[in-house]
This record gives C-alpha cells, structure tokens and sequence, in this order.
C-alpha cells in the first residue's frame, strides 16, 4: 500500500471440489469437479489484484429448454416480473462509483480443461440438441482497467473441440427475434455508456470438428467439419483497426475451405482471398428456406 494508505494485501491458492447445481426437477445444470485459483500478492483496498491462474477442471454446463419455452436455470430462483432493472442498474453505478478504488486486474491464466455443453431445445417440433465436448481453453494475458475503461487480453486459444447440432425443422418466431433486437440495443447502448473497450492480439481455434445434422423432409442433411483452424489478429472495440482474418477446414471429406485476409469494420471493406473446392452446399437449404423461394438438390461450390 501507499504510504500513510490502510491496505490489506492478499495471496495464496484457493481450491474447490465437486460443485454441484441441480435444477428443481433434479436434473444437473451444472457440475465443476475442479476450480482452482492462484492469487498473487494483491492489495485489495488500492484495487490492485494479480492472479496468476485460474482452472477448471472438466466443467459440464445443461441448459434445457421445455415445451413452454421455459429454460431450467430461469426455474433455479423467482425472479421478479417487474421491470426494475433501471433503477437498479443506476444504484449499482452509484455505489461503484463512491468506492473510488481504481480497480486494476491483471490475470496471466485462464484454463479450462475438457469441458462439455449441453443444449437441449424441445420448443421446435423435432428437439434440437446442440453438444459440445472435449472443449479445452488457454487465455493468457489479460488485464482489466477500469479507470482506463480497457479490457486487453494477449491470447485466446481453444484446440481439439467436438460440436454436435442436430435438429429438425427451426421454429423460427418473432417474438423470439424482438427481445434479441432488443438485447442488442440495450448492449450497444451500455457500451456507449460505459464507454468499455477491448482489444485481443490474437484469437485461435485449432482442429476443431463440428457435425450438422438436419432431420428436417424426410432424410437427414448431415455436414462434417473437420480440421478446422480460425486464427484472427489484432480484434478491437476500435472499429477502425485492421482485423486479419484466416481460415481453414475439411468439408465432407473431399471438400476444403480456405480464407486469407484483412477486414475493416467501419467503414466496412475487406481484401480476403476465397478457396472453396468440392464444398456441398445443400445444408444451407433448411436454413434459407423461410425466407428464399430456393430449393437446393444438388450442388458443389469450387
């Protein structure tokens, strides 16, 4: 601490085993066997915090969906029907701001290791179950200021995951599209408020493989990704940066998709070199179909 300032400073390891959280059916909604954190030296009341990792341990997230439209982790508690979301928003910013700790957080580590998701949705007329294993996360480098109202983080990278999508035909609603217009507006506008950036050097996902199952007129539409690498350099809240793009995966077997390149998002332009070769592009018809009189049979895009 500072000289003539109270400080508390903290360090040391915490860990947690076998957390459990169950819905009110009894059904799991969450399993964490393992949570560990290694805490630097940090001195809490000048808002300085060092950790030098965090681990999760085979994490395994269930996320259902029943007929009425109800997710199981809305049923965890009562929430209040009201809309007083505002005035506790406005509260909230209130009290951070009378706390007058510049909080700095800075965090070497961020692993997670074999992890698994689980979507299920029964609100279409065939459930869509949506799956992802073996999911495995390194975040290296990130620091949050909150004075400088900046989020960096050095890199992301993810290797080796599984995702399953299977599905019948999507109901695809309009009241289910408003609240998410609405959710979009309500974040560009609390970004603007807040006035947060962020800027990540370098994303990456490496061998990962992805299956599309459509079971939508009577046979199934099946699409396999494999092999599939995204590397993107250079992300940021600043819109007027220069995003490097690229891109590759297998598509069925004997079909293969490359992409190279730079992309601007305002104004938006991009140079980016397209390598499509034997891709089938059937699966896009239970997707397109709602909103382009289009039939695909048969095609192969190169």
């Amino acid at each position: 601490a500072e000289s003539g300032k109270p400080g508390l400073t903290m360090a040391g390891n915490v860990l947690l085993e076998s957390l459990v959280l169950d819905g009110a059916d009894g059904h799991p909604v969450a399993r964490i066997p393992s949570l560990g954190v290694d805490l630097a030296q940090s001195d809490i009341l000048s808002g300085n915090i060092g950790i030098d990792r965090i681990e999760l341990k085979s994490p395994e997230l269930y996320l259902d969906r029943n007929r009425a439209g109800v997710w199981n982790v809305l049923q965890l508690a009562d929430f209040p029907q009201d809309k007083k979301t505002d005035k506790a928003v406005s509260a909230g910013e209130d009290n951070a701001d009378k706390t007058g700790i510049p909080w700095h957080v800075t965090l070497k580590q961020f692993v997670v290791r074999d992890g698994m998701f689980r979507i299920n949705d029964q609100i279409h007329v065939v459930p869509a179950n949506f799956s992802v294993d073996h999911f495995g996360l390194n975040v290296e480098g990130v620091v949050l200021d909150v004075p400088g109202r900046l989020l960096t983080v050095e890199k992301i990278a993810s290797d080796g995951t599984d995702i399953r999508f299977l599905h019948g035909k999507l109901k695809w609603q309009q009241e289910a599209r408003t609240p998410a217009r609405a959710l979009r507006q309500a974040a560009s506008e609390a970004g603007e408020q807040t006035g947060f950036g962020f800027q990540v050097n370098r994303a990456e996902i490496r061998d990962w493989s992805i299956h599309f199952e459509n079971r939508d007129a009577g046979m199934k539409v099946v699409t396999d990704v494999d092999g599939l690498t995204v590397i993107v350099d250079n992300l940021s809240s600043e819109q007027d940066r220069t995003v490097q793009v690229a891109l590759d995966a297998k598509v069925n077997q004997r079909g293969t998709l490359s992409l190279a390149g730079n992309l601007n998002l305002s104004p938006l332009k991009g140079d980016i070199d397209l390598d499509f070769r034997n891709v089938d592009v059937r699966f896009v018809q239970p997707y397109i179909e709602d909103f382009v009189n289009l039939s695909v049979r048969q095609a192969d895009l190169t």
